[in-house]
């Protein structure tokens, strides 16, 4: 049926005016059953003429837009934009480039795809269509995003939700806003983030899509990040009740996941485990189950809480297993971090570096600023074995990685594509875009390998400059510490002498005391002796 529409509003198209146009529908209803759509849509296309032919090539290239490798996509777009440059058809141009764009993003061809984009961005805004420019500049952000230019994909995000905004297309600044803030929770700008899900969830129109809930659900875990578990626990109330009128039982256990932290949050552990294993439960009455590695990991969380090591590394270790089959790496990053973090309180230090290390290199292979927390884990373990120099290597990188998330470097970027997306405006009937671009290009390239250079001389000038000073510094802590020493050794040596000094002279006395006695003790013998004799001539004398 899609076929027999798309050919109708091209006879629309290209017959409008012609007398024998049922004769002509009659023909091609003939021949739809026996030719595929697209020869057949390339049949009536050939006596258009081009502005009219572009149209039909850029509708065939749309609807190769889930055909990979999309190369039948690449090559209606690029045919669309000859003949729309050709018939000087700026609207068709637009639109082929989009294509274009489209294409390439999904084959992988960035760079490719943003010249598109851009180029289709510039011819919108040349024609006055906002819409179309909106689109170009929200495709912009999708494409940097997949670069993990996160910064210039906020940027471009941004303008799309303004422009979108400015012309009363709800649907697309609320898609275009709900982006915004996936960026925005992946800097951990929490506040930010909320502003952007809120500005999502009021414009997107469908209330009771699945899309709606989920966007509820970042909202609940953005306000749980900064400690508003009152407006979580109403907003959970309901995006609970439209995932129970949707019947999805995926969105239910997620809820069910959200309300279990958010329990946890408020200390209550029995709470909070009954809410994961129904979010468990729930997610195994499904075969759709994106995030059920999540319940596995807050339950491992809280038995690590509780002491219960066995339990918390089961459960650690089946979020490991289902991340790892999802393929889903920031939760494989989370569950090694769980381990880490059980290991480290049972007194494993080995295990746990182990883990906290595997945490960090799959973290930063995302590219998400979560990798500060087992950088951080990693400071504390080496704090706690007492090995200070690792410990402070951990906690420079910790700093390193929170400066990331203010890059003015990555400022500095939006505001050169800003100008170049400017410079296509101008030059776009030139057709000298390409090479411009190349040369900003190149010399962005060019600056920046000679900022690196720079950075690299620096930081060798300020290394060499340390280690001499440092090789200075030694050299002089050793003099002071031989000096110091041989100070101590003649002080040793002086009160040596002293002592031996005293210990003569004590002896001295000592001698001299028991030679005044000797003679004192034979002078009372002598005085004695001659007392006795004294009177003994007395006596005499008297008889």
């Amino acid at each position: 049926m899609r076929y027999y529409l798309l050919l109708l509003s091209l006879l629309v198209i290209g017959c409008g005016e012609r007398p024998d146009r049922q004769e002509v529908l009659q023909e091609f209803y003939e021949e739809v059953n026996e030719m595929p759509w697209d020869s057949l849509l390339l049949l009536h296309a050939k006596e258009l003429p081009p502005e009219k032919k572009a149209i039909v090539f850029n509708e065939i290239a749309w609807n190769y837009r889930s055909t990979p490798p999309y190369d039948k996509m690449l090559e209606y777009g690029k045919s669309a934009l000859s003949l729309a440059e050709g018939s000087n058809y700026l609207r068709a141009a637009a639109d082929a480039n989009n294509r274009i764009g489209v294409a390439y993003r999904k084959r992988g061809q960035f760079d490719s795809a943003i010249i598109a984009f851009q180029k289709s961005a510039a011819i919108e805004d040349i024609i006055g269509n906002v819409y179309g420019k909106a689109r170009s500049n929200n495709q912009l952000g999708t494409v940097y995003r997949d670069l993990d230019e996160t910064i210039v994909a906020k940027y471009y995000f941004s303008r799309a939700k303004e422009e979108f905004n400015s012309i009363d297309a709800s649907n697309e600044a609320g898609r275009a806003s709900n982006q915004l803030a996936q960026l925005h929770e992946k800097l951990l700008e929490y506040d930010s983030a909320i502003v952007a899900w809120e500005y999502a969830i009021e414009k997107y129109s469908y209330q009771k899509s699945e899309n709606k809930i989920k966007m509820y659900r970042s909202l609940i875990q953005n306000y749980l990040q900064i400690g508003e578990l009152e407006l979580a626990d109403s907003l959970l109330l309901i995006a609970d009740s439209i995932a129970v009128i949707i019947n999805s039982a995926p969105l239910k256990a997620s809820i069910r996941n959200t309300q279990g932290y958010l329990a946890q949050l408020q200390n209550d552990n029995l709470k909070a485990i009954e809410n994961y294993q129904a979010s468990i439960d729930l997610y195994n009455q499904d075969t759709i189950q994106e995030g059920i590695a999540s319940p596995y990991y807050n339950l491992g969380t809280i038995y690590t809480s509780l002491g219960q090591w066995a339990k918390s590394l089961q459960y650690f270790n089946q979020s490991l297993a289902l991340a790892t089959e999802q393929n889903d790496s920031v939760a494989v990053a989370q569950a090694f971090n769980g381990l880490g973090r059980a290991f480290y309180k049972q007194g494993d230090i080995q295990r746990a570096q182990q883990y906290y290390e595997g945490s960090v290199e799959v973290y930063e292979s995302t590219g998400t600023s979560l990798v500060v927390h087992p950088i951080f884990n990693l400071a504390l373990l080496y704090e706690s074995i007492g090995d200070g120099i690792a410990a402070l290597e951990y906690r420079k990188r910790y700093e390193v990685e929170y400066q990331k998330l203010g890059s003015t470097q990555q400022k500095a970027q939006v505001g050169l594509l800003e100008l170049t997306q400017a410079s296509l405006v101008r030059e776009f009937n030139t057709r000298l875009t390409n090479i411009e671009l190349e040369k900003n290009r190149n010399r962005s390239r060019a600056s920046l390998t000679i900022s690196v250079l720079l950075a690299f001389l620096v930081v060798g000038v300020v290394l060499a400059w340390n280690y001499r000073r440092s090789a200075r510094l030694a050299k002089r802590e050793a003099e002071l510490l031989r000096q110091e020493t041989e100070l101590a050794q003649a002080q040793a040596k002086i009160q040596g002498e002293e002592m031996t000094k005293k210990r003569i002279a004590r002896d001295i006395h000592d001698e001299l005391g028991n030679i005044l006695t000797l003679i004192r003790v034979h002078f009372e013998a002598v005085e004695k002796s001659m007392s006795q004799q004294q009177q003994t001539q007395s006596r005499h004398y008297e008889e």
